[in-house]
């Protein structure tokens, strides 16, 4: 072959069908998503994981997120009380 059949089989060859590569890493529990939030939440949440990052010595802001939603997952109830309020309010 020549390098100039070589080169074309090189490429044809990364078309060819092929099973795709098995992975035997576990899935990750972390994802990736966007929300969008009033921008005084998103300041306050950004001063107080610098607050907080200083006086632990470390502290990612994912890390801090993910525990006021557990919080606010433990009064879940409440939060719909205040939420029906609210839309009460609103409906009026």
């Amino acid at each position: 072959m020549t390098n100039q059949q070589d080169r074309a089989a090189r490429l044809a060859a990364r078309f060819e069908d092929s099973p795709a590569p098995v992975r035997d890493e576990p899935k990750s529990t972390y994802v990736r998503r966007t929300y969008y939030i009033r921008r005084d939440i998103a300041d306050r949440l950004d001063e107080e994981q610098r607050r907080l990052n200083y006086e632990l010595g470390g502290l990612a802001k994912s890390h801090l997120l993910q525990m006021l939603l557990v919080a606010g997952f433990d009064h879940l109830p409440e939060l719909v009380t205040n939420l029906k309020k609210d839309r009460n309010v609103i409906n009026s």
